[in-house]
């Protein structure tokens, strides 16, 4: 072999008395330290590199290929996932991977597996002689995690519970994190959380290589429930002529509204209005998950129409013919507006089996009586007038 060694040595050099810059050998030097020995100088700036480098080729051309490593990282990976081979190996010619395009004599290479897959290294020697490693690499395939989780986003209200829940398969263990809390989940596919405030939470799936971990996270926000402070009107007694004040406050509210026209409002305010009838006035408060609402009824008394009734008063009789008959009004919690008599004297009259007649001096007599109550007097009474002249 030192034989072979001289010979290429002598190839190179016979002709070469040069000296390199750096190291100040001689190139037979230089080559000689590169070829069968274990202690070789540094060759980055030596002058003699492309010489040391073909003697080193040709040197190697005369020895067996050496496979010094041939392995992968992982004998079993998730669908989808990368293996890395490496492989290293001496004196050959060229080498390459089945499946794989040439690859240099030392290296790695990250490989995306979707399926089972075997790998084998091929050797070729300077004499065109090719040789496939015994020790064939495969690698088998692990289903991915599946994972649904209900929600990623839910909304509940103050003092709401909620329960998160979650389906998987192909996943060796599920852990619950709640802050630094982890909880062991694996056993069930549901948790349930109470909390008063908007709360980050996470899953975290390990997958059947033991290795991959999915992790999924859930935020729960909370909302405080829409509130109605009041609704009400600013008198007890409500008239067809007289105004009346409607007044609210709400809180937590997105949107607020109002029946008989009023229509969408601010959350707290105050507006005129007038009702000429009955009315049930309604408002509704929009919360961020629910809605409430109250009824407010109106009711409405009639406008007090006050009409003069004009009564001639020439020289006659009036036989008037009241029957027997007894008025039964409720109870009305209002005040009457008091009749008033302007010069009105009672005139003298005289009775007999309900027969009343009346003499009166000729006038005008002007008497304000609410139009309502002398309808209902006439309506109610079947109250009779006849003239006598």
């Amino acid at each position: 072999m030192l034989n072979i060694f001289i010979s290429i040595r002598n190839v190179f050099t016979s002709s070469e008395n040069r000296r390199c810059t750096g190291c100040k050998r001689r190139l037979d030097r230089a080559i000689d330290e590169q070829i069968g020995r274990d202690c070789l100088c540094d060759t980055d700036n030596c002058v003699f590199i492309k010489e040391i480098t073909e003697a080193i080729a040709l040197a190697n051309q005369s020895k067996e290929p050496e496979l010094i490593t041939w392995e992968s990282n992982l004998n079993t990976v998730l669908q989808g996932k990368e293996v890395t081979l490496k492989w290293e190996v001496k004196y050959a010619k060229k080498v390459f991977i089945s499946g794989i395009e040439d690859v240099p004599l030392k290296g790695e290479k990250n490989i995306i597996i979707n399926e089972f897959s075997s790998f084998s290294l091929h050797i070729v020697d300077f004499q065109n002689k090719e040789y496939i490693v015994e020790n064939t690499i495969e690698i088998g395939v692990l289903d991915l995690p599946l994972i649904n989780i209900a929600s990623e986003l839910i909304k509940i209200e103050e003092d709401g519970q909620v329960q998160i829940t979650w389906q998987a398969e192909h996943v060796t263990k599920v852990i619950f994190i709640d802050n630094n809390n982890r909880i062991d989940v694996s056993d069930t596919n549901h948790y349930s959380v109470n909390p008063t405030d908007t709360c980050n939470y996470s899953l975290e799936f390990q997958a059947l290589d033991s290795i991959t971990l999915i992790r999924k996270d859930i935020i729960v926000e909370v909302y405080k429930k829409p509130l109605i402070h009041f609704f009400k009107i600013d008198r007890d007694l409500v008239l067809t002529t007289k105004a009346v004040y409607l007044e609210w406050q709400t809180e937590f509210a997105k949107k607020v509204e109002i029946n008989f026209g009023i229509g969408e409002v601010a959350s707290s305010g105050k507006t005129r209005l007038f009702f000429e009838e009955n009315v049930r006035l309604l408002i509704k408060v929009y919360g961020e998950l629910s809605v409430i609402e109250e009824a407010l009824d109106i009711y409405v008394f009639p406008k007090p129409l006050m009409e003069s009734l004009l009564v001639g008063t020439p020289n006659f009789n009036y036989e008037i013919k009241i029957p027997d008959y007894k008025l039964n009004f409720k109870k009305i919690d209002v005040k009457t507006p008091v009749i008033e008599f302007n010069e009105f004297k009672i005139p003298n009259f005289q009775s007999a089996n309900n027969i009343y007649n009346i003499n009166a001096n000729p006038k005008m007599i002007e008497l304000e009586i609410p139009e309502y109550l002398l309808n209902n007097i006439i309506k109610e009474s079947n109250l009779v007038i006849k003239s006598l002249f």
